[in-house]
């Protein structure tokens, strides 16, 4: 964790599993979010419910040649979803990247 005069930067790995994961816990305070999946295998993520295969917003694979795949949640949207926020994967042990800020 990183504390600045006026934010709390978090960065983290979670790994995923074959039965939905927390990624984020729920947080009011939270004024930025991205999640990036660092994996060789797509990674589907729910906000406010279990990730379910197949369901949500997929965090498409990525190798060594391609952008990494992003899900951003920042301040120009309207409404900044607070919910907790779990992912789910095909086989397991999948590393995406969490960087929130307060």
């Amino acid at each position: 964790m990183i504390r600045t005069e006026e934010n709390v930067v978090t960065h983290r790995n979670v790994v995923i599993g074959t039965t939905s994961t927390l990624i984020v816990l729920p947080n009011k305070s939270r004024r930025f979010l991205i999640i990036q999946n660092r994996s060789n295998e797509d990674v589907d993520i729910k906000i406010g419910e279990a990730a379910v295969s197949g369901e949500g917003i997929q965090l498409a694979a990525t190798d060594a040649s391609s952008v990494r795949t992003t899900f951003e949640l920042n301040p120009s949207m309207e409404v900044l979803p607070s919910n907790a926020i779990y992912g789910i994967c095909a086989s397991g042990s999948k590393t995406i990247s969490v960087t929130e800020i307060e």
